[in-house]
């Protein structure tokens, strides 16, 4: 017995893809177009206090790892237009998901949404899940180094 749909295929390029192959599309919302400024994690990292992570990356961002730093909101970005109103609008609001291609999409709803210092994660959560094992290697061998000066 089978179930639900069995000829499905997936298009590789995604619908970012699609659009520049110029195929057709029916827009339903237009967004405004924005430029979304990018901050690199160790940018974030030195600014931890004065940001809010927007993690839009839902399960598949929970794979790779958890954010234990700073004030963060977790909202796949296919739930955002129903919970982004929890986002502050006076803090900058860093947006992530996992590879850094979707942030895009989340910067121009909330744009539209009256939110105005966004930035996106450069290289998403992959790299910020890389910079802070970096920097906290970095933190532990100067910490070393110090209590090796004071002997």
């Amino acid at each position: 017995m089978k179930l639900g749909y069995t000829n499905v295929k997936q298009y590789k390029g995604g619908l970012p893809d699609w659009i520049r192959r110029r195929y057709p599309v029916i827009r339903t919302v237009n967004y405004p177009k924005v430029n979304i400024p990018l901050m690199y994690p160790e940018q974030v990292l030195k600014k931890i206090d004065e940001v809010v992570i927007l993690d839009i990356g839902g399960e598949e961002l929970k794979k790779i790892g958890s954010f234990t730093q700073g004030d963060v909101v977790h909202i796949p970005l296919d739930d955002l237009e129903e919970k982004y109103g929890v986002l502050p609008k006076d803090k900058q609001i860093v947006i992530v998901d996992v590879m850094g291609k979707q942030e895009e999409i989340a910067g121009r709803f909330l744009t539209s949404k009256g939110y105005k210092n966004l930035a996106a994660m450069a290289g998403g959560g992959r790299a910020w899940f890389m910079a802070v094992r970096i920097n906290k290697k970095v933190e532990k061998e100067a910490g070393a180094k110090m209590s090796e000066k004071k002997e």
